[in-house]
């Protein structure tokens, strides 16, 4: 691919998203997408999967354009893919591929993707069960979620069930 014709080709729809052109800017857009631009294939996937610049939902573009993006590297793509196998829109519902997605996003420092990985492992979806790999996934996404008190509730209400229920199982087990 010609790097001054992509450059061009950016600036133009660039130019047409600052003057309310979605619609024109929309083919350009998934052109520089197509040619592999990361850029262009995240920013597609923001227009089709969260409704960027006004855009209705539209999960099969928003699966195809997270998938391009999350196979660069894209980490917030990743997550997204995940949720898009996990409730099977814009592609079909397959846990494992969810979980995959999920660990690829985590690997890379997602606090969010660390949670929801850990609630994989705390419910055995798409991989089985594991009380202590979901308490230890809790444990990082709190450390990497830095000052996000949202999150930080939520990873903390996932580390207490599962230290609740890894103590019922130690508690079983001395019974036993």
């Amino acid at each position: 691919m010609d790097q001054q014709l992509l450059d061009q080709l950016k600036a133009e729809y660039h130019a047409l998203l600052e003057q309310g052109r979605l619609s024109d800017a929309l083919p350009l857009i998934r052109q520089a997408a197509h040619w592999a631009d990361e850029e262009s294939q995240i920013l597609a996937e923001r227009i089709y999967l969260h409704g960027a610049y006004g855009h209705l939902r539209q999960d099969p573009a928003g699966y195809e354009y997270a998938m391009l993006a999350a196979m660069n590297g894209d980490v917030t793509s990743m997550y997204d893919l995940a949720y898009l196998y996990r409730e099977g829109r814009g592609t079909v519902h397959d846990a494992a591929k969810a979980f995959y997605w999920l660990s690829k996003a985590a690997d890379a420092g997602d606090a969010k993707a660390m949670d929801e990985l850990g609630l994989c492992y705390l419910q055995a979806r798409g991989v089985e069960r594991d009380l202590n790999q979901a308490a230890a996934l809790f444990e990082k996404a709190r450390e990497a979620a830095g000052q996000d008190a949202d999150l930080l509730k939520s990873v903390d209400k996932h580390l207490f069930m599962a230290q609740k229920m890894i103590e019922k199982e130690i508690n079983k087990k001395a019974e036993d």
